[in-house]
């Protein structure tokens, strides 16, 4: 049993094998089920979000789910939905609860991209009252490794092409990390869960970050699955976008990306060398003469 899971044993208190842990990073994702609780624990450590933060998660979540059944439920534990603090090898982590998920996991087809799209599309059309984002800022450059300065510098020289050439980009309620390992198929329907990174700015952030996970995974009918989460997507909300805006949003998720590597994980040559290879990858994908995903 690892540290984490006896801390969430013990704060919901319910029996050590009732906690699993989910994901091991620098969030800790464990899942509590017990007699009458089946609820999902998020522990994020204060360096990356403060108590405060995970706070305004919660309002945003409830406010957001008096508009839609796109986003997932916050159950209430201890008059809050927020555990903690808990200190671990001397770093400080609060814990957010919210319910599990009932379903089966969203899969690369062109089914289940046609219900993200639908679903991420409500979410973007909400008019919800947001008064704290959590999601990054990519506007302000960091200070990154030797290993990382020169293909970083060439995220932040192609993001200024692009921006270039967008003049008014529609902004509404941010995902922050859209991708189909973040919903569940709930009857059907694609729920989203894991706003971590919930944000309001340019939607097309979102767009272009689904873009870039589905670039990344090699698919043969990648073209095709894009194709069906712009239909579903166009079914509630008839955006219209540049090729330029989308690829934009998939630019600025890479250097979100290093500046999360940077500042929240221990990193090694591996680690650099790999995290470099992944930007080259977006800088390719962003700069193909014909463009993979078409918005249309």
């Amino acid at each position: 049993m690892t540290t984490f899971e006896a801390i969430a044993a013990k704060m919901l208190n319910v029996n050590n094998d009732a906690v699993q842990m989910v994901v091991n990073g620098v969030n800790k994702n464990l899942r509590v089920k017990s007699a009458g609780r089946d609820v999902h624990i998020r522990f994020s450590p204060t360096s990356l979000h403060s108590r405060e933060d995970l706070e305004a998660e919660v309002a945003f979540l409830a406010a957001i789910n008096t508009q839609l059944d796109a986003a997932c439920d916050v159950v209430v534990a201890a008059d809050n939905n927020i555990l903690g603090p808990a200190i671990v090898a001397g770093q400080e982590y609060n814990g957010l609860i919210t319910f599990t998920i009932e379903g089966e996991q969203l899969t690369s087809s062109t089914d289940d991209a046609r219900e993200f799209g639908r679903s991420l599309a409500i979410v973007h059309r909400t008019n919800v009252q947001i008064s704290q984002s959590a999601g990054p800022s990519p506007s302000s450059p960091i200070e990154v490794p030797p290993l990382l300065s020169s293909v970083y510098n060439d995220l932040i020289s192609l993001k200024s092409d692009l921006k270039a050439h967008i003049t008014q980009p529609v902004i509404g309620v941010c995902h922050g990390d859209a991708w189909l390992g973040n919903a569940i198929n709930r009857n059907g329907r694609a729920v989203l869960f894991d706003f971590e990174f919930w944000t309001r700015g340019p939607i097309a952030y979102d767009i272009g970050t689904f873009a870039w996970n589905l670039y990344g995974q090699s698919l043969a009918n990648s073209a095709g699955i894009f194709a069906s989460f712009v239909e579903g997507y166009k079914s509630v909300y008839d955006l219209k976008l540049t090729t330029q805006e989308i690829l934009l949003g998939a630019v600025e998720r890479e250097i979100n990306n290093i500046h999360f590597m940077t500042q929240h994980i221990s990193m090694s040559r591996e680690i650099k060398i790999a995290t470099a290879k992944m930007a080259r990858d977006t800088i390719k994908f962003a700069t193909l003469e014909n463009p993979l995903f078409v918005w249309e």
